[in-house]
């Protein structure tokens, strides 16, 4: 059995500025992101048991068919159509909830995916060219995917992500003592949504995506400086660009509850709903030595 582990993403500064149409009109993008401890996992073996030689496909729903044009998961098709997988067992599961997360679970599930098959067939592939592979195919089903969903999955750590052109990618790793001083938490709003209309609506008007550039690059340069309060301010700066962006982001009702509730608590330095908007998580900043308690977090799920 082959068994595949790949992490989910927590973007910080510069979400949508990867967006193909930003960077189709400004030939620029910058990302801050970093690799969270949750996973999605997938394992892959061959049913010699089964005479009929069928695909089995347990995930979100379960599947089994004899041939492989029946998938119904378009990604798990995709890709075995791409390496040509005969009949196997299929699992795929997560550490966090999540459908509709903000964490690029897709794009996570997908890179385990991928490299799973290069196993299976053994097939040689870089991480770099996953991560293209991956982005390919995602952009299938939603042409809006941002390059900061495969590749901040797939290279683990703490990091910056450029592009000018959409087609050529660089990732470097930024040292920092960001977490020595402040937890990352993620509160989950209880709203499960679907990326695609919300990207389509901030394409429409990829000037308002402009400002979350500049912001970016700023706030790598008060990591390198280690001016880490001034950049924990930034990620608050970047949720209030974010959601000028689109009317869409806060359209529902508990994800506004919940922006307000963590904007009035003083423990909260920061806070920002992750990935399109309007659900999935919002991440927390906290300082190190004055955690979320219980009874706050309880309140928090109680606001969901």
């Amino acid at each position: 059995m082959i068994h595949i582990s790949t992490p989910l993403r927590i973007c910080l500064l510069g979400g949508s500025t990867d967006n193909p149409h930003f960077i189709s009109k400004y030939n620029k993008s910058h990302i801050i992101s970093f690799t969270s401890n949750y996973k999605t996992h997938v394992s892959l073996s061959k049913p010699d048991y089964d005479p009929v030689k069928n695909y089995y496909i347990n995930g979100f729903t379960s599947q089994k068919t004899k041939h492989r044009e029946n998938i119904k998961n378009d990604l798990v098709f995709m890709v075995f159509e791409h390496f040509n997988i005969p009949p196997v067992y299929l699992s795929m599961t997560s550490d966090i909830q999540s459908n509709g997360c903000g964490l690029a679970s897709s794009s996570s599930f997908l890179i385990s995916l991928i490299q799973a098959c290069c196993k299976f067939t053994q097939t040689t592939m870089s991480q770099y060219e996953i991560g293209k592979l991956a982005l390919q195919l995602e952009r299938k089903i939603n042409p809006y995917t941002g390059y900061q969903d495969p590749f901040g999955c797939l290279f683990e750590g703490f990091k910056s992500l450029y592009s000018k052109d959409d087609e050529i990618y660089d990732i470097q790793y930024v040292a920092n003592e960001l977490r020595q001083y402040y937890n990352f938490d993620l509160i989950p709003t209880g709203v499960n949504r679907f990326s695609m209309k919300i990207l389509e609506d901030i394409s429409k008007n990829v000037d308002k995506i402009l400002p979350l550039y500049d912001l970016s690059l700023h706030g790598l340069e008060l990591l390198r400086r280690q001016e880490y309060k001034q950049f924990i301010q930034c990620i608050n700066e970047n949720w209030k660009i974010k959601k000028s962006t689109s009317k869409l982001i806060t359209q529902n009702k508990k994800v506004r509850d919940l922006d307000e509730f963590c904007e009035k608590r003083d423990e909260i330095l920061a806070h920002k709903l992750l990935g399109a908007g309007n659900g999935g998580f919002f991440l927390v900043v906290t300082r190190k030595n004055e955690p979320l308690t219980s009874n706050i977090f309880n309140v928090i799920l109680r606001n969901a």
